[in-house]
């Protein structure tokens, strides 16, 4: 076994296990039947510890009094304004998180166990003979960041004027960090297996076409199969997005409003004519921004993985056009396999608001960054 899939594994297990530390897994396995199974007392657990964390972050968070008041604030006290907002956004975007997360654990539990099946029955052995590398790239890359983003948060905390003796806020803060983590995790990881096995039956489908070139009989219930296969996907795909839709919108939304406070911190240390700017000021709210915006970028490049690669389907049916003297029962098979992928296709529709892809990505980014040159045009006067 090499040393990334060793990583990959070791990330995939400590993912599972911290969850079930949590409370955010609320699933236990049937090893008889080799399924799923929602835990009532695992969802009463997981309620009672992410509750209780959140009444210990919001009571012992230390007030300006007892850490200190920010210089910047002081100069500043739109960005405050702006920060509490921001802050108190996302308290809120947590508990939505945390309620939508145990009401569709039931869902969820169905559709993990449907993808289960399928792996078992129709993609597992094919999985172990060949290696999809994109797969671990992302989990490595995802695994990375979310380290990344705890200490971003340990480092942000240590650095600011004031905050050094606070251990207990930053625990919690950190943990409830690495709970909102879990859950975006978790909606990434079953988004990269759905992209695996679509990947697998358009592997499956170029073989086919190759057999096809070199006169070689093609079996027509294996093209139904994928076909059947194909369409299962898309439903599960259609549910995932339905589970997670508001917890997704909630986090990107929260992320962005951070990096914009993140900026503007930048900004008004840079202009402050006290030149409170220093270097470590700098890679203080960069990292933090870099960590960010890395973390909220991987989630939009999953989702533009996985719609491509379903896009590449349709494609590879365009090579069977040009095979000649095809079986008319295959063709009429390939004919309705084409069809339904025109139709049907895979995307990342959040409550029915936009799609989840590279573009909207582009324009997500910008947004934020025309909100900044807002802010910074509205609070002009105070930044000279």
């Amino acid at each position: 076994m090499t040393l990334r899939k060793k990583f990959v594994g070791l990330s995939l297990r400590t993912v599972l296990f911290i969850s079930w530390a949590l409370g955010l897994f609320p699933f236990t396995f049937n090893a008889k039947k080799r399924k799923l199974q929602r835990s009532k007392w695992l969802i009463f657990y997981g309620i009672s510890v992410n509750i209780g964390l959140l009444w210990f972050l919001v009571i012992y968070s230390p007030t300006q009094t007892e850490a200190g008041t920010l210089e910047v604030y002081l100069k500043n006290h739109l960005l405050e304004q702006i920060n509490i907002i921001v802050a108190a956004f996302g308290l809120v975007a947590i508990c939505i998180t945390y309620f939508r997360t145990f009401w569709k654990s039931q869902e969820l539990n169905d559709v993990l166990n449907e993808m289960m099946q399928m792996d078992k029955v129709h993609f597992n052995k094919r999985s172990l003979e060949e290696s999809i590398s994109k797969f671990d790239y992302y989990v490595m890359q995802k695994s990375l960041s979310t380290i990344g983003e705890v200490l971003s948060t340990v480092i942000v905390h240590v650095g600011l004027p004031g905050h050094k003796n606070v251990i207990f806020p930053l625990l919690m803060s950190c943990i409830v960090h690495v709970g909102i983590l879990l859950v975006i995790m978790h909606f990434y990881l079953v988004i990269l297996f759905i992209y695996r096995f679509i990947w697998i039956i358009n592997r499956e489908l170029l073989d086919l076409a190759n057999k096809l070139r070199s006169n070689s009989h093609v079996a027509f219930p294996r093209l139904r199969l994928l076909l059947s296969l194909f369409s299962r996907l898309l439903e599960l795909n259609s549910r995932v997005g339905g589970i997670y839709d508001y917890q997704m919108i909630l986090m990107m939304c929260t992320v962005l409003g951070y990096n914009i406070v993140a900026t503007y911190f930048l900004i008004v240390h840079t202009v402050s004519p006290k030149k409170t700017f220093t270097t470590f000021k700098l890679f203080l709210f960069s990292q933090a921004l870099f960590i960010n915006t890395w973390d909220f970028w991987l989630s939009i490049a999953v989702c533009d993985l996985a719609e491509r690669t379903a896009q590449n389907t349709a494609t590879i049916l365009r090579l069977f056009s040009d095979i000649e003297n095809m079986d008319i029962e295959l063709d009429r098979r390939l004919n309705n396999f084409s069809m339904f992928c025109s139709h049907r296709k895979l995307r990342f529709y959040h409550c029915g608001l936009f799609d989840v892809n590279y573009k909207m990505g582009f324009q997500m980014i910008i947004t934020s960054v025309l909100y900044l040159l807002f802010l910074v045009q509205f609070d002009y006067m105070n930044l000279v």
